[in-house]
């Protein structure tokens, strides 16, 4: 934040650290994941963390996002079917309506991290930025 604290990089950032939370679900298929569960899982992630990142950016503070991830990992436990032996929450089996569900979602929301952070609040953002990563 200290380096790219500007109202031009603050969608850069988002998609920069929504691909690197995405990317690091990739190491489900270490874990035995079948791939089209976990592309699922990679481009869903990708709309959260761009929410989550969203959050952070404009309320300076990382506890909304951690509560945010806290309330996906208990509804993702919460259907056992999706839960495997090595406690991954990825389901077994996917299909394309699946596909289609989670690009849905990840639009949603990709659509409401730009709305949290749209043009008229950047400078705002910035100002909390600047207060709170300057020192």
């Amino acid at each position: 934040m200290r380096q790219w604290n500007s109202t031009s990089k603050i969608i850069p950032t988002m998609i920069f650290t929504s691909v690197l939370f995405s990317l690091s679900h990739a190491l489900n298929i270490f874990q035995g994941a079948p791939i089209l569960p976990t592309l699922e899982q990679l481009i869903f992630t990708f709309g959260f963390g761009m929410a989550a990142a969203a959050l952070f950016i404009r309320t300076g503070s990382i506890w909304p996002s951690i509560a945010m991830h806290f309330c996906a990992d208990i509804w993702g436990c919460l259907n056992t079917s999706a839960v495997n032996k090595s406690g991954l929450a990825i389901a077994a089996q996917a299909g394309w309506e699946d596909f289609v569900w989670v690009l849905v979602v990840c639009l949603i929301y990709t659509a409401i991290a730009l709305i949290i952070v749209r043009p008229s609040v950047r400078e705002d953002i910035v100002s909390l930025g600047d207060r709170k990563w300057s020192k």
